[in-house]
């Protein structure tokens, strides 16, 4: 056990078809589970720190790391995601606007994070804080 509520390490699936999209679902499960917004939002935050997004790429059906989003706090107190890095289908990785706040999260944990060499340079973001360039992943 080292401090961080008995259980480092977690990890866990759920169907979004974005990784903005997993707080809006995770708040539906937990509706159905009779756990108010507030509360709900309140636990995201406390247990889970990014969004692993895997999707399906439509040219040869193998499924890939699309992205990854952290947590954050909302002002109204609620849960939303931002893109720290989007991985392009061969492979590279773009910074997105929230890769500073995930080296600082990894340093925390004691892994160093190399500066990203395009970290200056701002993605263009889609509708759901990723890069726009998502579309062709199918998700399922």
């Amino acid at each position: 056990m080292d401090g961080y509520a008995s259980h480092p390490g977690g990890c866990g699936t759920v169907h979004a078809n974005t990784a903005a999209d997993v707080p809006a679902r995770l708040e539906a499960l937990g509706a159905l589970a009779g756990l108010d917004r507030q509360s709900l939002h309140s636990q995201l935050r406390a247990g889970l720190d990014a969004v692993v997004h895997l999707g399906r790429d439509r040219a040869d059906g193998r499924r890939r790391v699309t992205g990854l989003h952290l947590l954050v706090a909302a002002p109204d107190g609620l849960t939303t995601t931002t893109a720290a890095v989007h991985f392009d289908r061969d492979g590279r990785s773009r910074p997105g606007p929230g890769w500073a706040r995930l080296r600082e999260v990894c340093a925390e944990r004691g892994v160093e994070l190399p500066p990203h060499p395009e970290a200056s340079a701002e993605p263009d973001p889609g509708p759901s804080g990723a890069p726009s360039d998502e579309t062709p992943v199918e998700v399922s």
